[in-house]
């Protein structure tokens, strides 16, 4: 409705971030770089943080084996 009005390509705001969208800032690269690590090495691991941080988007983001890099699980 208002994605029109401002001129927006998609609703802002939403759950199903496109990952290609995502700011690869230092601690999201090390978050990404951790979890590879424990499907890699099949540990196991918990994934804490701040409401909002990223903390779900980030493990959609995960490469797993069935997915090519950087499309959504």
């Amino acid at each position: 409705m208002f994605e029109g009005y401002y001129g927006f390509t998609r609703t802002p705001f939403t759950r199903a971030v496109a990952l290609a969208a995502l700011f690869g800032f230092e601690q999201y690269q090390e978050l990404l770089a951790r979890l590879v690590y424990l499907v890699q090495s099949r540990g196991f691991g918990l994934v804490t943080g701040e409401v909002g941080s990223g903390k779900s988007t980030a493990i959609r983001a995960l490469p797993t084996p069935w997915t090519a890099p950087g499309t959504p699980c």
